[in-house]
């Protein structure tokens, strides 16, 4: 099974697009629902923290979109044998933890953070029997625990299981795809940023340095932007996509979401740059400009996801 290369999934959307794909399903849909800007200005903490891009719609049907089952579990003393069972029945196994606890990347006994990754077989030794794993988000192929060590770094997981697809399956995904856009404008997506964007004229950087978990990266503001301009990326290639497939021409759409995305990594990087070397008032106009440009392209995206859908 091998991991998806696309770099704009968070580590749960790289889990299930990585299985769809194995299933030869469309693994593009995981960006439905993720999309919008949450902006609570009534926190009184760092600008960063103000700004929650895991908040996000939704929705029963996503499963049965995606045509595959996800089943969840408690790990147990005997989940080593249910874990061969689901693996022999060609059933992947994603795994919670804690990337402190995940040997194959660098947070390993530094940085506390939820992480998940699959198991995709096992094999018995002289010793043990040895599960085979993979992490989709680090493009990391080859990881080899025992129940044991994954007992001490989980408690729980999933199942997943293949099905077929609904009939009518891509009329659902447009209908998706419109509550998308209702849920863009219900919770004021443009307006929220808006109110970011004034915030960020009166910004105290080292205020939001205090917030750092782990390295620059790890600045709330930085690492909260890089995760909304992801779901743009995302909801392009999810579009283009079904442009391709459905034969609809979407073209003014995915400009939009192409330049919206651009957009955000412009401002993600200037607030970068401005950390480490500063303040300076033109570039925070330059900011100011580029987020107000960001509206009214997404705005003007989701109104015309709302005729096209009708």
């Amino acid at each position: 099974m091998k991991n998806i290369e696309l770099k704009c999934y968070d580590c749960y959307q790289s889990a299930i697009a990585t299985v769809a794909r194995y299933y030869n399903h469309d693994y593009q849909i995981v960006a439905l629902g993720r999309i919008g800007f949450k902006y609570d200005d009534d926190m009184d903490e760092s600008i960063g923290t103000k700004i929650h891009p895991y908040d996000y719609r939704k929705f029963d049907d996503f499963w049965d979109l995606i045509g595959i089952a996800q089943h969840e579990y408690i790990l147990e003393n005997d989940s080593e044998q249910i874990f061969k069972e689901h693996l022999k029945n060609n059933q992947p196994i994603l795994l919670w933890a804690d990337l402190y606890d995940c040997y194959w990347n660098l947070a390993f006994n530094k940085y506390h953070f939820t992480h998940c990754y699959l198991l995709n077989g096992y094999e018995k030794n002289k010793e043990n029997i040895v599960f085979f794993g993979q992490d989709s988000f680090f493009d990391v192929q080859e990881i080899n625990q025992t129940f044991g060590q994954i007992r001490r770094m989980t408690s729980k997981y999933n199942v997943f299981e293949l099905y077929k697809k609904q009939y009518n399956y891509y009329e659902k995904i447009f209908d998706e795809i419109k509550k998308d856009a209702e849920y863009y404008f219900l919770n004021e997506s443009g307006k929220n940023i808006g109110r970011f964007a004034e915030d960020l004229q009166s910004v105290n950087f080292e205020m939001e340095n205090k917030y750092r978990t782990r390295d620059l990266y790890a600045v709330p503001l930085i690492d909260n932007l890089k995760i909304v301009g992801d779901r743009r990326e995302a909801y392009f290639i999810m579009i283009k996509f079904l442009s391709n497939v459905h034969k609809n021409n979407m073209n003014n759409i995915l400009e939009g979401l192409n330049s919206a995305y651009k957009k955000w990594e412009l401002v993600r990087i200037i607030l970068i740059k401005k950390m480490m070397s500063g303040e300076k008032k033109t570039e925070l106009d330059l900011v100011f400009k580029l987020l107000n440009e960001i509206i009214v392209i997404e705005e003007s995206i989701f109104e015309e996801i709302l005729k096209s859908t009708k």
